[in-house]
């Protein structure tokens, strides 16, 4: 497998229509304002509820798997320092703040028997075709090691419950749908551009719902329902191409009444706490990827992968790490310094996102998938589409 030939490169901007052309009718229009021009958002909106049904979360199926063949990507440059070309920004982490036990008997819906596979009989085959290979390897050069998180209860417990499955229904097909997503502060939820915004028909998604720590049809922490949306320049005006230099997304998700905390309405983060982000700097990390795939236990239980940078394409801003995670797994989290930290350990700061699932490579001379996965470098666009989050309305962050 080759992954040096052919340059794409999508500039953020570049052969933009306005931004509402070819919008799908109903949809939320795009917005953006003169202090963040390369952000775009729907208006704020007041969360419903009612669009989901027990059927529908039981019937959604995962986001495909955006695949694109290794001679697609820009040339690959080994990972050569921690820091990527720009300047770093850090955003600090948050414990709860309140106590909320976690209630697996929550349940949401009651999921697909075991054995019904929800992402087609997906398995990886090596460099000839020939026998699969293990999922803790590729076969064309990245190690990384897979496990769905166990037992049950740890999936509630810090930072695993920072993450989640997040719902979303997509006008264009009527055809509802998840992601992997993740918190990164008081309101926001984190996810994949391609998540969240239709580039190529040039429309958005919409009912998002999140589900953090999401197990087996259970809400251990309660569903959280969205107020807004916002994506990069890059991805919007990307035509829905792959890889994407900016494939981000952010939802604000709206308060709610948690009986744990009195009755009183309290915001997301409150409850399971947020991950620290910091950018440029996945170029050459050892990270941890969680996520939903629905190869791997049909999307009802969260995936753990431990993976190290394989390659960096600089001209598309994509790093790429070795992964089992397919369909489902678009937006999770690639987290640095990844869990508690013990005495003695001298990472300045744990559970740092540093990238979010964004596309998989495959084999062109086979059309097999290559096991490696990429994420969009944490840049400047996450940062301003970060800042217009937070500014959006008083309590978004802090």
């Amino acid at each position: 497998m080759c992954i040096v030939t052919g340059t794409l490169l999508i500039a953020a901007g570049a052969g933009a229509q306005s931004a509402d052309a070819g919008r799908h009718a109903g949809a939320p229009a795009i917005e953006s304002g003169p202090s963040h021009p390369e952000v775009f958002s729907t208006p704020r909106r007041r969360p419903s509820g009612r669009f989901w049904t027990p059927e529908r979360m039981r019937d959604a199926e995962p986001m495909d798997l955006p695949t694109v063949p290794s001679d697609e990507a820009g040339p690959m440059a080994l990972p050569e320092s921690l820091a990527g070309h720009g300047a770093s920004r850090r955003e600090p982490g948050a414990a709860p703040r309140i106590d909320v036990r976690p209630d697996f008997d929550n349940q949401l819906f009651e999921p697909h028997p075991p054995g019904s596979q929800r992402d087609g009989d997906i398995q990886p085959r090596s460099a000839a075709g020939a026998d699969p290979v293990p999922l803790a390897s590729s076969p064309y050069g990245p190690l990384f090691t897979n496990s769905r998180v166990f037992p049950r209860e740890a999936v509630a417990a810090l930072p695993y419950r920072m993450a989640g499955k997040l719902f979303w229904h997509d006008p264009g097909d009527n055809r509802s749908g998840w992601c992997s997503a993740a918190v990164i502060q008081r309101r926001l939820v984190v996810t994949a551009g391609h998540c969240v915004y239709n580039a190529e028909q040039r429309y958005w998604h919409t009912e998002f719902r999140f589900v953090p720590a999401f197990h087996e049809g259970a809400a251990p922490f309660e569903v959280w329902e969205f107020e807004q949306a916002f994506t990069t320049s890059s991805w919007t005006n990307g035509g829905g191409a792959y890889p994407n230099p900016a494939d981000f997304a952010i939802l604000v998700m709206a308060d709610k009444v948690v009986t744990a905390a009195g009755e009183q309405r309290r915001a997301l983060g409150e409850v399971t706490g947020w991950l620290a982000w910091q950018s440029d700097i996945v170029a050459h990390s050892h990270v941890t990827i969680l996520g939903y795939p629905g190869n791997l236990d049909q999307g009802e239980r969260m995936q753990q992968t431990n993976s190290q940078t394989f390659g960096v394409d600089q001209a598309s801003n994509v790093a790429l790490f070795g992964s089992a995670h397919g369909a489902g797994s678009s937006g999770g989290p690639f987290i640095l310094n990844f869990g508690e930290v013990a005495e003695g350990q001298t990472e300045p700061m744990p559970n740092v996102l540093v990238g979010i699932y964004s596309v998989y490579l495959s084999d062109p001379s086979t059309d097999e998938l290559a096991w490696i996965i990429g994420t969009s470098i944490i840049n400047g666009e996450l940062a301003a589409m970060f800042d217009a989050a937070c500014q959006a309305a008083p309590g978004n962050c802090g």
